[in-house]
């Protein structure tokens, strides 16, 4: 298991966390609370991009900083991310339609299927 972990390597944690809700989105129109952990974990990773001074705070004491600071800092990552996943999503709908048609068929798919369909 890796231990550090750069700002990049923390920002594709939180994309993935954030792609099956977008996906949802993009697919049906909405989002659902089946997502609802995923949301809750990318806002953790968030705030350890801030604690670990990876964010536009710079190293900061959070301790030390407004909570609404650091609150509007978590948000700012999340949202960033969360559009350059629509887009890079937006970008691969093809992908998603041919994945999407695979699991509503057979309802769970394994690395090795998944990994034929990307390519």
């Amino acid at each position: 298991d890796q231990v550090l972990y750069t700002r990049d390597d923390l920002e594709l944690q939180i994309m993935v966390t954030l792609a099956g809700a977008i996906a949802e989105e993009m697919k049906y129109g909405n989002r659902s609370t089946g997502a609802k952990n995923d949301f809750t974990q990318a806002w953790n990773i968030a705030k350890e991009i801030v604690e670990a001074g990876l964010s536009s705070l710079g190293i900061v004491n959070t301790g030390e900083v407004p909570a609404d600071v650091l609150f509007k800092e978590c948000q700012n990552i999340i949202s960033n991310l969360d559009k350059k996943t629509f887009e890079l999503l937006q970008d691969k709908q093809h992908l998603l339609d041919s994945i999407s048609a695979k699991l509503i068929s057979e309802e769970t798919i394994d690395r090795k299927v998944f990994t034929e369909l990307l390519h």
